[in-house]
């Protein structure tokens, strides 16, 4: 039994093989290139995700240089004395004020909470100018003993004067912290706030 026994013609066979090309080429376009474009669309957005990664990687890194470069060029790091260092405290704040007219130094308060010491201070001093004062502000902030000043207020000695030009008058608030590492407690050591 013959099925196909017919000879085609030449216009069957043209139209055959395009029928045939049409259908190699829709199967190409649906199995092959369709699923490599998908496949390449989805790694570009995947690689877009990861550029962005890593630019915010980049710039952590650059950051954290920054950050370690100014911790490493800072020359005086602050540290905690034990409990009662008033006197090198008070050696630090003569030495510092030396240059300024008359000052008044005035220790405040004493708190503890758990083994940090807070002992709080007044200043009251004159300086020559808005500069000196404002440099001697700046050195007690940088303090190699951990300091921390509240508020402060600057303001001219002579009224008809304007506050850069001439004699300011400086008072201020602050802390020193110290530690109960290797202090020994006496009489003036408050009760924990703490407990």
């Amino acid at each position: 039994m013959k099925i196909l026994t017919k000879d085609f013609s030449t216009r069957e066979k043209i139209f055959l093989a395009s029928l045939l090309v049409i259908i190699i080429v829709a199967a190409y376009y649906l199995f092959v290139y369709r699923t490599v474009e998908d496949q390449i669309t989805a790694l570009r957005s995947q690689r877009s995700a990861l550029e962005n990664q890593l630019a915010i990687s980049t710039a952590q890194v650059e950051r954290l240089k920054v950050m370690s470069e100014q911790m490493g060029n800072d020359t005086l790091r602050s540290y905690m004395p034990s409990y009662n260092s008033s006197k090198k405290e008070l050696d630090f704040l003569n030495e510092t004020l030396a240059g300024t007219e008359d000052y008044l130094i005035n220790f405040t308060y004493l708190t503890r909470n758990g083994d940090q010491i807070n002992r709080g201070f007044g200043l009251q001093f004159n300086a020559k100018d808005y500069a000196q004062a404002e440099s001697i502000i700046k050195a007690i902030e940088d303090s190699e003993i951990r300091c921390l000043i509240g508020d402060y207020m600057i303001k001219p000695i002579e009224k008809e004067k304007h506050l850069l030009s001439g004699k300011v008058q400086v008072s201020l608030n602050g802390s020193f912290y110290e530690t109960m590492y290797d202090g020994v407690a006496d009489k003036e050591l408050p009760e924990d706030e703490g407990e």
